[in-house]
C-alpha cells in the first residue's frame, strides 16, 4: 500500500465507529480491537488492517510484547527464547536476541543463527529445529548427554523417552532398533506403573495385566495372562478380581448381565449385589443404568424384558 493510499483510507474513517481507551479502530472503521491484537500475526479486522505492514512498522507494542527484527508482529514477551519461533523472521530465537543463548538453558546452533531447547538436541526429529540442521549432526550428538528422562541409542545418533525403551515397538524409537534389543531389555528396569514380560522383555503398563486379553503379544508371549502370573498379581484398586483369581475386572461390570470374568462369577449371587449410583436392578437382579431405561438408543439392553424392580 502507498502511502497516498493509506491516508485516503485514513479520511474515509473520520465519522465511523469511535474507540474507548485501549483499542484501535480498524483502517474501515468498523470494528474496534484491543491494542495486543494489533500486529499480533493473526488478522482480527474485517480488512486486515491490524496486520498491515505499513501499520506494524510504526507500531509500539504493549508492555508486555516483544518486537520481531522485522519491525512486522508483536509477540508476548515470555516466548521470547523459549526454543519455538514464534517471530516469522525467527528473531525471537536469534542467539543476538538470547543473551548467546545463556537465557533460558538453550543451545547454539552451530551457524549461530538460532537458540533450541536441550531437549530438541539428538531427539532424531527430521524436522530439525536448527536452520543448518546441527543439532542432529553425528558429531553432536556423539558427544551429547541425554537429559533426564531419555535413553540414549547404541548408534549414539538419537535420544529417545524411556517409556519408549522396550515398549514392543521397534520402529518407534532408536533408528537402529537398538531400544528394542534383547541384550538392552534384558537389563532394562521398565518405569513406574509398568510391568515386563516374562519372554518378549517388553514393559506393559499395569493396568493390562490379567485383563483378560494378552497384551504381551511380541514374540508370541502372552505371560502376562498366564495362571501363574494372576494367582499371584494384586488388581488395581479400581477392580475386582474374578473368583478363580486370574482375572481382573472393573467394579461397574459386575451383575450387569454380561459375562466379563471368564469364569462367569460377575454374574453369579446377584440377588444380594447392591446397584450402583446411577443404575438400578432388574428382576433378573441384573444392574442397569436408568437413564437406559427411559432413553433406549440403539444395541442398549433394557432389563431383558423383564419387570424392574420396586
Amino acid at each position: 500500500m502507498t502511502l497516498s493510499h493509506f491516508f485516503a483510507v485514513v479520511l474515509k474513517t473520520s465519522e465511523t465507529v469511535h474507540c474507548p481507551e485501549g483499542k484501535w479502530k480498524c483502517m474501515d472503521g468498523a470494528k474496534c480491537v484491543y491494542h495486543s491484537w494489533v500486529c499480533d500475526g493473526g488478522s482480527d479486522c474485517t480488512d486486515g488492517s491490524d496486520e498491515w505492514q505499513i501499520i506494524c512498522k510504526n507500531w509500539n507494542c504493549t508492555e508486555d510484547r516483544w518486537k520481531c527484527a522485522d519491525g512486522l508482529q508483536c509477540i508476548q514477551s515470555w516466548k521470547t527464547c523459549d526454543g519455538t519461533d514464534h517471530c516469522t523472521d525467527v528473531s525471537d530465537e536469534w542467539p543476538a536476541s538470547c543473551e548467546n543463548c545463556t537465557s533460558n538453558n538453550l543451545w547454539t546452533c552451530a551457524d549461530n543463527k538460532k537458540c533450541i531447547l536441550f531437549s530438541e538436541l539428538c531427539d532424531g526429529n527430521p524436522q530439525v529445529d536448527c536452520l543448518d540442521g546441527s543439532d542432529e549432526w553425528p558429531d553432536t550428538c556423539h558427544e551429547w548427554d541425554c537429559p533426564k528422562g531419555q535413553w540414549k541409542c547404541a548408534d549414539v545418533e538419537k535420544c529417545i523417552p524411556n517409556s519408549y525403551v522396550c515398549d514392543g515397538y521397534p520402529g518407534g524409537g532408536c533408528n537402529d532398533g537398538s531400544d528394542e534389543w534383547p541384550s538392552t531389555c534384558q537389563s532394562w528396569n521398565c518405569s513406574e506403573g509398568h510391568w515386563k514380560c516374562v519372554v518378549s522383555l517388553v514393559c506393559i503398563r499395569d493396568e493390562f495385566l490379567c485383563d483378560g486379553h494378552v497384551e504381551c503379544t511380541y514374540e508370541s508371549d502372552g505371560s502376562d495372562e498366564w495362571p501363574e502370573t494372576c494367582l499371584k498379581w494384586t488388581c488395581p484398586e479400581d477392580k475386582l478380581k474374578c473368583a478363580d483369581n486370574l482375572q481382573c475386572i472393573k467394579e461397574q461390570y459386575l451383575c450387569d448381565s454380561d459375562r466379563d470374568c471368564n469364569d462367569g462369577s460377575d454374574e453369579q449371587n446377584c440377588k444380594d449385589f447392591v446397584c450402583g449410583q446411577g443404575a438400578t436392578k432388574c428382576a433378573d437382579f441384573t444392574c442397569i443404568e436408568v437413564n437406559v431405561i427411559w432413553r433406549k438408543a440403539p444395541g442398549q439392553r433394557d432389563c431383558n424384558q423383564f419387570q424392574i424392580e420396586q
